[in-house]
């Protein structure tokens, strides 16, 4: 597929859509994510969240019968109809002004920022830019979001999904002050899913993500490796809040071996990263801290 199949200009046309929901926090979702993360404090109602539990509420309420092939809610409503199969979470950047309280009701109003197509070795992308602002009771905004989506054709079918060894450093050269191993199944993917209600079949149905998408495994979520970075980070910095926290996914994780994750404090905060079984850079990440 190339640019001339699709007119990249109609999907510039849902840049400004917006989409306003509300909903009431509370503490399930938030309680099994800390079971995930192996974590016996767990913030009761009236409490501050913590970070990365945004992503437990305001999910898709759509109909069965409005489920793409791939599990996500079909396109063409909020998220562009990209005539492109594959859709993955290629980064998010967060900045932190309040916390969000358990218990209260929230609002989050999302807007489509840009849609851009570029060509690469791996064929046509489309990259789709949503803002996601997040605001508490009072009405004042919590956080804001800035993820970007990227859409890609499939795989050859004679071929499986490759990892893109053009990536930054290995391991062995990377400047790193700590490590820890993560050891992923199918479980700890199943329990994310179900979190976040992310339904997207690469993370729980096996035969689906390595006969159609080509994949070794069952993917490790995006969102989920970040979240054990942004862990790590608090670990090293107890006590302390996020100003800020980024990360770029730079390659996938699978079910199929632990993979590691690695920091190092700087001057302004902590810059983080999970490694690939290959000891390549999977997720690049950095946090700062309020002062």
């Amino acid at each position: 597929m190339t640019d001339r199949d699709f007119n990249i200009e109609y999907l510039k046309t849902w840049i400004g859509k917006t989409e306003t929901q509300e909903e009431r926090s509370c503490e399930q979702p938030i309680h099994q994510y800390y079971g995930l993360l192996n974590k016996e404090c767990r913030p009761r109602e009236g409490e501050p969240m913590g970070p990365m539990c945004h992503y437990f509420f305001f999910k898709s309420k759509v109909n069965q019968d409005e489920i793409g092939p791939d599990g996500h809610p079909a396109r063409g409503a909020f998220m562009p109809p990209v005539p492109l199969p594959r859709r993955m979470f290629a980064g998010s950047s967060i900045e932190y002004e309040k916390p969000l309280i358990i218990g209260e009701r929230h609002k989050k109003v999302a807007v489509i920022e840009d849609i851009t197509l570029k060509e690469g070795s791996s064929g046509v992308l489309i990259f789709c830019k949503v803002r996601q602002n997040f605001f508490g009771k009072d009405g004042d905004l919590a956080l804001s979001e800035l993820q970007n989506i990227v859409y890609r054709e499939d795989p050859p079918k004679t071929s499986s999904v490759k990892v893109d060894r053009k990536i930054e450093a290995p391991s062995k050269t990377l400047d790193c002050a700590f490590k820890k191993t993560i050891t992923p199944d199918p479980v700890m993917l199943f329990r994310y899913s179900s979190s976040t209600l992310n339904t997207h079949r690469i993370h729980y149905d096996r035969k689906y993500a390595l006969e159609v998408e080509g994949y070794p495994g069952l993917v490790v979520h995006g969102p989920l490796a970040a979240s054990f970075l942004a862990e790590l980070a608090l670990e090293k910095k107890p006590g302390q809040l996020f100003k800020t926290f980024q990360f770029q996914a730079r390659a996938p994780l699978f079910d199929t071996s632990p993979f590691q994750i690695a920091g190092k404090p700087t001057t302004n905060g902590i810059d983080l990263w999970s490694l690939t079984p290959e000891n390549k850079i999977s997720t690049k990440a950095c946090a700062t801290f309020i002062k």
